[in-house]
């Protein structure tokens, strides 16, 4: 996965949506919300795009679709 991330701005309304995963020329679906370290963008990211980031340490918060919580990963 490339460095400059295409972040989305999808939010979740009483459904739910699908939503692409914001990962750089990712076609999988996002599942994963991702606030991101260093450049203070968030988005859904796909579980393969979410591990990348997880092994980079560039994930600040992260939330699932079947978790509405908030985890703090500092």
């Amino acid at each position: 996965m490339e460095s400059n991330l295409n972040t989305s701005n999808n939010s979740l309304g009483k459904e739910l949506e699908l939503f692409k995963c914001a990962g750089t020329s990712c076609k999988h679906t996002g599942v994963i919300y991702l606030q991101i370290k260093y450049i203070n963008k968030s988005g859904w990211f796909c579980a393969t795009c979410a591990r990348d980031l997880e092994q980079n340490e560039l994930i600040e918060h992260s939330s699932d679709r079947n978790n509405s919580g908030i985890c703090n990963n500092e």
